[in-house]
């Protein structure tokens, strides 16, 4: 067989990975083949929403460490001190409560890939710690004087400019260039809406309804400015394949309202406008429609679809609409009630968490 003939079949299998038929979909699936046949340290960027997590299993699943184990690792979502036990494991009694030891996500990995998704919201006694590991593969376990060495590919993802976040003092400069060996950036789904189409059509068959997309619901998400990016996309099909009928095809009826409003004009994210269509839509999504804060609002802002100020945006409108009064809001959102007011509880313990919580005496 030819080279070119061996390449040319590796890009086919990969189509079946990485979906899409613009030129970035392309570039994509050459820059898998690729990295899979190397074993170097790799930085992927983009927006959120982009895909970079599945890019990573990609390479990994096309590599040499294909049979061994890939470990995500959402560098976003524990605390400093739970996400030392969780990357480097404890030995019994390294802390209060440790009868025994346990074995960490970096050890866990030994063989294979060792996946490190938003890279940036480690902290910098974090980044230091996590340097050792990328710089000679060896980690201690939290309570052990031991070093182990590990012999695992890393591959690490973000949506930020971590250059910028080395010139703010974010970032450590030497973890950094450490990382920044191999870098590819997944462009958003706004630059290559080619893909729309393809991607949709393929979440459509995952569904495993059996449907297909009628023209003018296709036109919908083709004309969207897609802030969340392919989990959007994604999140959009499942939404439109619940909303139709059994066994009918799929029209722009059915496409959730909020990307209907959005074709009146394409902006990217962060601008003033788009954030102002957002809230009100997710804000009438439950008021109007009857559906739920937690999968309207609470699910998109924890995956990074919506931001603090369009949540705090809402929170306004309807404590205007109650003068004030969280209890009647948790009513307006459509939180269930019950005699221990857990939905209540929690619904302020979120916004609290997270600063959306806005003073009620505004409001009455």
């Amino acid at each position: 067989m030819y080279p070119q003939q061996g390449i040319r079949q590796e890009l086919q299998q990969l189509q079946v990975l990485i979906v899409g038929v613009s030129p970035h979909a392309e570039a994509i699936r050459n820059f898998a083949r690729r990295a899979g046949k190397i074993d170097h340290t790799i930085l992927l960027q983009g927006e959120t929403g982009v895909g970079k997590d599945h890019l990573a299993e990609v390479i990994h699943t096309n590599g040499q460490r294909k049979n061994q184990a890939f470990v995500p690792v959402d560098c976003g979502v524990l605390t400093e001190s739970l996400m030392e036990t969780e990357l480097f494991g404890h030995t019994p009694g390294a802390f209060t409560g440790a009868r025994s030891g346990k074995q960490g996500l970096v050890e866990i990995a030994d063989g294979g890939t060792i996946f490190f998704d938003e890279i940036a919201n480690l902290s910098l006694l974090m980044q230091a710690k996590f340097l050792r590991v990328v710089e000679r593969r060896a980690f201690r376990a939290v309570g052990d004087t031991r070093e182990v060495t590990v012999n695992i590919r890393i591959i690490a993802a973000t949506n930020v400019d971590l250059g910028q976040a080395v010139a703010e003092g974010r970032f450590r400069s030497d973890l950094y260039h450490r990382l920044n060996e191999i870098t590819f950036t997944v462009s958003p789904l706004r630059e290559r809406t080619n893909d729309v189409t393809e991607l949709a059509r393929h979440f459509l068959v995952q569904e495993g309804e059996g449907r297909k997309f009628a023209p003018d619901a296709l036109a919908v998400m083709e004309n969207y400015h897609w802030p969340g990016n392919v989990r959007e996309l994604k999140n959009a099909v499942t939404c439109a394949v619940f909303e139709c009928p059994e066994n009918e095809n799929i029209q722009a009826i059915h496409i959730h309202p909020y990307l209907v409003q959005g074709n009146k004009a394409k902006k990217p994210p962060g601008s003033e406008e788009t954030a102002g269509e957002r809230w009100e839509v997710l804000y009438n999504a439950m008021v109007k429609r009857r559906e739920s804060y937690w999968a309207v609002v609470h699910l998109p802002f924890l995956e990074r679809e919506i931001d603090r100020s369009t949540v705090r945006a809402i929170i306004r409108k309807g404590l205007t609409e109650t003068r004030g009064n969280y209890r009647s809001l948790a009513r307006l959102f459509n939180i269930p009630s019950d005699p221990e007011e857990t939905g209540y509880k929690r619904f302020l313990n979120h916004l609290r968490k997270h600063k959306c919580q806005l003073p009620y005496k505004e409001f009455r």
